[in-house]
Order: C-alpha cells, then sequence, then structure tokens
C-alpha cells in the first residue's frame, strides 16, 4: 500500500466509494481506538455488561463500509464528513442497544413475576 494512501483519508473514500476493502481496511485502523471509546462512552456501564463499545464500533463501521459502497453516501469526500458519518451512526446503534437491553431487562421482570 503506497504510503500517500495511508495519509490520505479523501483517497480511501473514494476507493470505498468503489468497495475497495483496502480502503476500509486503512480507515479502520484510523479510526478504530476513537469509535470504541465513543461507543463504550455512549452505551455507559449498565449497558457495557451486555454489549462493549467494540461491537458497537464494528456494527457501525461495516454499515458505514457497506452503505458507502452502495452508494447511500454521495456528500462523503473527506475526514470531516466520514467522522461525522460515523459518530452518527455510533450514536444511533448506541441508542438502539439501549434500547434493546432496556426491553430484554423488562422481559426478564416480568417473566419474574
Amino acid at each position: 500500500m503506497d504510503e500517500s494512501r495511508n495519509n490520505s483519508v479523501s483517497l480511501l473514500i473514494a476507493e470505498l466509494k468503489q468497495g475497495d476493502e483496502d480502503a476500509a481496511r486503512g480507515l479502520w485502523r484510523r479510526y478504530y481506538t476513537d469509535l470504541v471509546r465513543i461507543a463504550s462512552k455512549r452505551l455507559g456501564a449498565a449497558a457495557n455488561r451486555y454489549v462493549d463499545g467494540e461491537d458497537v464500533a464494528i456494527e457501525a463501521f461495516a454499515s458505514m463500509c457497506r452503505r458507502t459502497a452502495e452508494g447511500q453516501f454521495p456528500n462523503l469526500n473527506d475526514r470531516d464528513d466520514l467522522w461525522r458519518l460515523l459518530l452518527r451512526i455510533v450514536q444511533c446503534k448506541c441508542i438502539n442497544q439501549r434500547k434493546h437491553i432496556s426491553k430484554r431487562k423488562n422481559r426478564a421482570i416480568g417473566d419474574a413475576e
């Protein structure tokens, strides 16, 4: 992999739009740690007992890659666009996980009665 390609998020995004898996791997290496940290924080301690930040980060990133390759984000062009998109997807995934956990807890409480 070319060094300039490693440093250009915009180029990696353009390649991701074409379905390039190497581009996805390059972006994953760049954003993994921050996504896991943010997802863990947004899930909160209670939710982290059921699902962890890494699970949410993986799910969010995979969703972004798939949807980008499908052409769903035509205005995704640079690192700022990508970061905002990833944050939004992580936020939605965390909200969905917390709702799912809450429903599961409520069913368990209802079953115990």
